[in-house]
């Protein structure tokens, strides 16, 4: 679409970015870009610099992204991208077997309509294809070289045993744990073969109340900064003004190209709720309804708890380690009475993925005279057990109804007008606080989420057991057997 001369458009990079390292090979995404446009379809500055992307390819020809995230408020021409892709994959790159997957039928069954009115009656020659639209067969097929692109509205269930190269998952903000569970695991058989290396592609808008695995991934992604990774996000903050029209041309890259700023000003912020505006059209996540909005943890309250002098009595202390939910982070904290008679919590130690976790751990407790180290019955960590008592390592496995007294007395500890714990105000500490999350336990009671959780918990995790075995009798120094405190 071509734009007057003087004429506003959005920002046409990302206001969260996260690209591959290294030298590319951009040349697929010309040629896609150049194929969809002799078909009819004219994409824009952004949609053009992410197909780029998503195609660009290293020396040895292997995809520089093995996962693309697009978030992008809706109605800003995400579709676009898909129909550029799949066209390319279709007929000029030879991908065997590609899937697109969308939450609604009829999302589905549209996009398979656009794809072939840009095939039918083409300006250029073409292979031969064909569409099917027998009902859960949908697909295209390139009938000459033996090609399929499969159309698919997601079920826990979907394509279970299928091995595609491509998958792409439309309507990203509705996926569940259960329809990655299916898939993923099918494109396993291609990592192996650089020629059919898979590429798994997200595109939707900013996470809803309901979009836990979402928020999850999102979160995981900008933590943890993947080598293989495309993070694209047109999104404002939560505490932007949802009536500066700056912020509007910030996250919608095809504002005044396919959206009018004049139906935002008119009629989306006029009739739409303030959170569905900043959701919907700013790109703001929605909190999640079983986070609640917020942790157990005030993070002002918690903030004044920080002395950074804070130290320990030696004797008396307690340690526990907790993994975090995906495994990529473990955590050794300590808790331990002050001189002062307040309770004390730190981060021991906390380093990328479990094997290390070991070594530090009989290194540990040669510094603490043999005291037990408490992991939580049920927890990431649990299966690091018989591997620390096979080293030597005394462990104390802490029940689940301990983990939710100890996590009662923990927060008890941070309110009143004296609160009875300090910390140092160590970053990693601060982001557990913040991303931690509750779930009921037993009538009434409260216990910590991982999986309800934002991010890695594991140091206020490992903190709570610490600070619950605080006050418990000395543990037998032996590693013979697992030791429970009763």
């Amino acid at each position: 679409m071509s734009l007057s001369l003087g004429e506003r458009i959005g920002a046409q990079r990302p206001t969260h970015l996260l690209t591959p390292d290294g030298e590319y090979d951009f040349t697929d995404g010309d040629v896609a870009i150049d194929l969809a446009a002799s078909l009819g379809l004219h994409l824009l500055d952004w949609q053009c610099w992410l197909v780029r992307w998503i195609l660009a390819v290293d020396a040895n020809g292997r995809p520089a992204c093995n996962t693309v995230i697009l978030v992008v408020p809706r109605q800003n021409g995400k579709g676009a991208i898909l129909e550029a892709l799949e066209l390319f994959w279709l007929i000029v790159a030879g991908i065997p077997n590609v899937i697109h997957t969308a939450h609604e039928a009829d999302t589905a069954a549209g996009h398979m309509e656009r794809i072939e009115s840009l095939t039918t009656e083409p300006d250029i020659d073409l292979p031969k294809l064909h569409t099917y639209k027998a009902n859960g067969k949908e697909r295209t097929k390139n009938l000459d070289d033996k090609l399929v692109l499969q159309y698919r509205t997601r079920t826990k269930a979907t394509k279970r045993g299928a091995s595609p190269q491509r998958v792409v998952l439309d309507e990203s903000q509705e996926l569940q744990d259960a329809h990655l569970a299916a898939l993923v695991p099918a494109m396993a058989a291609q990592s192996m073969d650089p020629d059919k290396l898979p590429q798994l592609i997200y595109t939707g808008s900013a996470p809803l109340d309901h979009s836990e695995y979402m928020h999850r991934l999102l979160d995981k992604v900008q933590r943890t900064r993947p080598a293989k990774t495309l993070l694209a996000m047109w999104a404002c903050e939560p505490g932007d003004d949802p009536e500066d029209v700056e912020n509007w041309y910030r996250s919608n890259p095809s504002l005044g190209s396919l959206i009018s700023e004049g139906w935002i000003r008119d009629t989306e912020f006029l009739v739409m709720a303030p959170d569905d505006f900043a959701a919907e059209r700013m790109g703001v996540a929605k909190q999640l309804e079983s986070r609640g909005g917020a942790g157990p943890i005030n993070l002002e309250a918690w903030d004044a708890l920080t002395d950074a002098t804070s130290a320990p009595k030696p004797s008396g202390v307690r340690w526990a380690l907790d993994v975090a939910l995906d495994r990529s982070w473990s955590t050794f904290s300590l808790a331990g009475r002050r001189a002062d008679g307040l309770s004390h919590v730190e981060i021991t130690t906390a380093r990328p993925g479990t094997a290390w976790v070991v070594a530090r751990a009989i290194e540990i407790q040669g510094k603490l005279d043999g005291l037990a180290l408490t992991v939580g019955a049920s927890s990431p960590a649990e299966s690091l057990i018989s591997e620390l008592v096979a080293a030597g390592v005394v462990v104390d496995v802490m029940k689940p109804g301990d983990q939710a007294l100890a996590f009662a007395a923990f927060v008890d500890a941070t309110r009143g007008d004296a609160p009875k714990i300090r910390h140092r105000g160590e970053p990693a500490f601060r982001r557990a606080v913040k991303g931690a999350r509750t779930k009921p336990w037993a009538d009434g009671g409260e216990t910590l989420t991982r999986r309800g959780s934002m991010g890695d918990i594991s140091p206020f995790s490992a903190a709570v057991m610490a600070f619950g075995r605080l006050g418990s009798a000395e543990e037998p120094k032996t590693a013979a057997a697992h030791v429970v405190f009763a």
